[in-house]
């Protein structure tokens, strides 16, 4: 199932009686918890997490009849891979128990082979399997809008793109902030700084511009791999520079970057985009995603440890400094 299907099921409040998601962890913590929301609020829950996960405790909870609540719900987490045939179990059981209800979360880059086994069964058993992908820019942003009408935080998009910045892109951190401004009647650009948990991209603005000004950048590198996972700082990459391609496309066709965005970045931010993108061509741009889409194929490939896809990004980036000369 792709995500605008999930998108579609919840819009509708169509009850989904199994719910499995992967890939983008920031992502699936907003859908799983989208799903908990839609379920019914008496249910007894069961938490596997991890180590913790047995067939046997599994298969007995959600079999058991909900007698003082709404029913059973099973909630696994896990960084393994379970084998199928007990996913293929438990999805039965759920489905022929109409008070039992279960997630599955993944805490890994890529399940795609039990995504895939798990998306035969949709329709006959009422599940949603689904490989939820990093957002592009401005879905990020419409995703921390439609979180802040929910809590109601008056928050506009040039001060939702700000958060998701100083946050690294990272959504769930940006849903934590969101948490601390409701409690301020106005918020502004100073507020966000202040009350941020600290996931700054300061240091990741500055590995860009080292690759543009075809600097020395281990430094930066190194310590942005010490605050965030290989991956993460990968697919950071990816969408700042697609954030200066857009910049660098309405520069070639005469518009304003708003044309793309759909609001207005501070000048001081849109003024530094605009700088940085103008010294990479379109050609370039193209070539930097290639690199970086190759890349993060290999890291969901035959790259496992972290040491490899250390070495990989560094050696990456080097590459993708040549492309800039």
């Amino acid at each position: 199932m792709k995500q605008f299907e999930l998108d579609k099921l919840f819009d509708k409040k169509q009850a989904i009686k199994t719910l499995i998601v992967t890939d983008d962890q920031p992502l699936c913590e907003i859908y799983a918890g989208k799903y908990l929301k839609s379920l019914p609020s008496d249910l007894s829950a069961m938490k596997l997490y991890y180590d913790e996960y047995d067939l046997i405790s599994a298969r007995d909870h959600l079999s058991a009849p909900g007698l003082f609540n709404d029913g059973n719900l099973l909630i696994i987490r896990s960084a393994k891979k379970i084998p199928f045939k007990e996913i293929e179990q438990l999805i039965e059981i759920t489905y022929k128990n109409s008070a039992a209800y279960m997630l599955i979360f993944y805490e890994a880059e890529d399940y795609k082979d039990i995504i895939l086994k798990a998306e035969k069964l949709e329709r006959e058993k009422n599940l949603a399997a689904v490989r939820l992908f990093a957002p592009k820019p401005q879905i990020a942003v419409n995703f921390l809008l439609e979180n802040a009408r929910e809590k109601n935080i008056n928050l506009t998009p040039d001060l939702a793109d700000h958060i998701l910045r100083i946050n690294n892109n990272n959504l769930s951190f940006a849903i934590a902030d969101l948490d601390k401004l409701a409690l301020y009647d106005e918020i502004n650009i100073p507020l966000i700084d202040k009350i941020s948990a600290g996931h700054s991209e300061g240091d990741n603005t500055k590995l860009i511009q080292a690759l543009i000004e075809k600097r020395a950048f281990y430094e930066e590198l190194s310590q942005l791999l010490n605050e965030n996972g290989e991956m993460q700082v990968l697919l950071s990459l990816y969408r700042d520079f697609q954030t200066l391609f857009t910049h660098r496309l309405a520069q070639r066709l005469g518009k304003d970057a708003r044309d793309f965005l759909g609001y207005n970045l501070p000048p001081d931010v849109a003024s530094a985009r605009a700088n940085l993108s103008s010294r990479v061509n379109m050609r370039q741009f193209l070539a930097i995603f290639e690199l970086l889409s190759d890349l993060e194929a290999r890291f969901k490939g035959d790259l496992e440890d972290a040491s490899q896809k250390s070495s990989a990004l560094y050696a990456a980036l080097i590459t993708l400094q040549t492309k800039l000369l």
